[in-house]
């Protein structure tokens, strides 16, 4: 779901570019780990930091001699906390510009 989501905010700009007539570069780090370290804010109510559920795969020694699919089912329960994480996708933790009053500012 969330890569869904950043490539299709990755398409809108580049859709957006083009018709300005400006020049539309290639994303060389989808991710931006480069150039964004960490988030402006220290705290986003409402907003718990959680890591992402491990997708699971299925075991090497099964993938050598078939065509199962190697990205297995998240467990329903994974899902639901998978569902419950954040997806504003930095909209609100990345973006600067924007003044966001759920948002307090780190410093």
């Amino acid at each position: 779901m969330v890569e869904a989501i950043g490539g299709g905010r990755r398409a809108a700009r580049s859709i957006d570019l083009f018709l300005k007539g400006e020049a539309v570069e290639p994303v060389k780090d989808s991710l931006q780990k480069k150039r964004i370290h960490e988030s402006i804010f220290t705290k986003v109510d409402g907003i718990k930091k959680t890591a992402r559920a491990k997708q699971p795969e299925l075991h090497v020694n099964e993938r050598l001699d078939s065509f199962i699919e190697v990205d297995l089912v998240l467990p329903e329960a994974d899902a639901h906390k998978e569902a419950e994480r954040c997806l504003n996708c930095c909209r609100i933790c990345y973006n600067p510009d924007t003044v966001f009053p759920m948002a307090k500012k780190a410093g």
